[in-house]
């Protein structure tokens, strides 16, 4: 019996530290599986904040399209409305061909065209021209001395421009609109 005592105490000894190996064990097991929910809350977390994340930039991506489409119809609006302002700026821009270069006409366009235009069209010392402007077309010197280059003219006003050329068709000169 005393043998049967040992043996007993001996599988106590074992069972208990074998108890105490599983328990040691279910604990790291625990302490493990905590871990790993800390870290999947903490995933899901970032996730919810990067859907929302993604949520919000996805509506800004739309309201910047929106306004990028307003933008574009309104510059289209905006070019067209400039481009109809300056052809109708341009309207009261007469050229005068045939002008030719002395060095007395580029010191002061301005009085050298009224007074080419009076002269030529035969009008009255005491009208007004209005000619707000007067200089020679940007283009280069011509090579061929019997082409003179054009002068160009803007008036303040559309219908000046238009008399003077109606005047000048009936003595069959060549004065152009710009247009």
């Amino acid at each position: 019996m005393a043998a049967v005592l040992t043996e007993l105490r001996i599988l106590r000894k074992e069972h208990t530290e074998a108890s105490k190996e599983t328990k040691e064990s279910l604990t790291r097991v625990e302490t493990t599986l905590s871990e790993v929910a800390d870290r999947t809350t903490q995933l899901e977390q970032r996730m919810t904040d990067d859907e929302e994340r993604l949520v919000d930039t996805e509506e800004k991506n739309q309201r910047n399209e929106r306004a990028l489409r307003y933008l574009l119809h309104r510059e289209a609006s905006v070019t067209a409305k400039c481009e109809d302002l300056e052809s109708r700026a341009r309207r009261k821009n007469l050229r005068i061909y045939g002008v030719k270069e002395d060095e007395g006409n580029d010191n002061n366009m301005l009085d050298f065209i009224s007074d080419l235009i009076r002269t030529s069209l035969a009008l009255p010392e005491d009208l007004n021209l209005n000619i707000e402007r007067a200089h020679r077309s940007l283009t280069m010197k011509p090579k061929d001395p019997k082409k003179p280059p054009r002068s160009i003219m803007l008036f303040p006003t559309f219908w000046r421009s238009c008399s003077l050329q109606a005047i000048a068709k009936t003595l069959d000169l060549r004065i152009a609109s710009r247009t």
